[in-house]
């Protein structure tokens, strides 16, 4: 047998195509915000259950220092209730870390508490069947300065569900202290087959 053999391995000789198949990330929707404490996104694309969101942000100047929390809305209006289970890893480089707990809460919590203006954050969220009536489930990473000093970097891991079998049809970032998210977003559709 001689050539490139993809999914037909019956023929003995010549070029052999292999079928198209799933695994692709495309991308959805790119945007830049400024000047609120919520950064919303209502497009998924077609044809998608799977998304991964890809962040580049910092905070603007003021007062509190909260973590970012991300929200679903399905049927026009976002879950208030504690049906969502997340939990999470905060590894810090001057040494220690911290465990946050599994809890039934209505929300994810993406970045940690402590975020200071003019700390920057980068943050993949991925989540699986957003789009679609099954529960959904999470995982995130943020990396960026911690606290008070741009030398305090962190790491959070972290990963969630949510017990709701409802299609999603937006999704919601909210800083927790009221400042302001300033940066970009990309959201991307995965497809399975």
């Amino acid at each position: 047998m001689s050539g490139i053999i993809g999914d037909n391995v019956g023929r003995q000789s010549g070029v052999i195509k292999a079928a198209g198949g799933g695994g692709a990330l495309s991308l959805v929707a790119a945007a830049s915000f400024t000047g609120s404490a919520t950064v919303e996104i209502t497009t998924f694309g077609s044809g998608f259950n799977d998304h991964k969101i890809v962040f580049n942000w910092t905070y603007s100047a003021g007062s509190g220092y909260g973590g970012v929390y991300m929200y679903f809305s399905t049927g026009g209006a976002y879950i208030t209730s504690s049906v969502y289970s997340n939990a999470g890893h905060d590894l810090y480089a001057q040494g220690g870390s911290g465990e946050r707990s599994a809890e039934s809460t209505d929300k994810w919590q993406i970045v940690p508490d402590g975020m200071y203006a003019g700390n920057y954050h980068n943050t993949v969220v991925d989540v699986a069947n957003l789009t679609n009536a099954l529960t959904k489930g999470g995982t995130w990473m943020d990396g960026g300065a911690n606290g008070d000093s741009a030398v305090r970097v962190h790491l959070l891991v972290g990963a969630g569900g949510l017990n709701n079998a409802g299609v999603s049809d937006a999704i919601k970032f909210v800083e927790s202290s009221g400042r302001e998210l300033v940066g970009t977003y990309q959201i991307y559709g995965y497809s399975r087959s």
